[in-house]
């Protein structure tokens, strides 16, 4: 095993706390978690995650991204949704019915 070098990092103490539970709850330290990261780092060349300012619910969990909603048509005569035409997948018309 590779010789392990001592690393001093500064954090805010309730971001730590708040880390650390949910780490633990994963069955990781901080310590491992940011070796992780930083492997991954050497290996991808960049950073394992996509920084973003994303809105936070009143538990500190993300907001989920709203998508748009899809606004399906329905055939006239059987009332069934009917999909739109790019979603058609001619290998699957082996199932379709006339």
């Amino acid at each position: 095993m590779a010789v392990k070098e001592r690393t001093t990092i500064a954090l805010d103490p309730e971001v730590k706390r708040e880390a650390t539970d949910v780490l633990e709850r994963m069955g990781l330290s901080l310590s491992s978690f940011t070796e992780i990261c930083l492997r991954q780092a050497v290996r991808d060349k960049g950073m394992p995650f996509t920084p973003s300012l994303r809105p936070v619910r009143s538990d500190g969990y993300p907001v989920p991204p709203a998508h748009d909603a899809y606004r399906f048509e329905r055939s006239k005569s059987t009332g069934n949704i009917v999909l739109p035409q790019e979603w058609d997948d001619p290998a699957d018309d082996i199932y379709d019915h006339a």
